[in-house]
């Protein structure tokens, strides 16, 4: 055995880890499309219940828009402002 060619880990637990890991992951990964499978049914129930128009009325402008339309516009745009506050603290400390 020379330092260039070092020999593989004989540890016999690493195979058995691996595999639990592939399960863990496949487990997550089940749950995850699950998860996903739900958020879109619930988007496609509000989007179904709310199809009325109603009237945004902005500083300058009035715009027609459907309820739903406005429902998931609005959840979307609030995710990603609270994911760039998560991201961009500044009070946060970096290690």
């Amino acid at each position: 055995m020379t330092e260039e060619y070092p020999e593989e880990d004989d540890n016999p637990a690493t195979p058995d880890s691996e595999a639990a890991h592939r399960r863990e992951s496949s487990l997550l990964s089940k749950i995850r499309i699950f998860i996903l499978l739900i958020i879109g049914a619930a988007f496609l129930v509000i989007a179904t219940a709310n199809r009325q128009s109603i009237t945004i009325d902005l500083i300058a402008k009035k715009i027609e828009a459907s309820l739903s339309l406005t429902l998931i516009l609005t959840f979307f745009c609030g995710t990603i402002a609270g994911l760039f506050l998560a991201y961009f603290r500044p009070w946060r400390k970096r290690d």
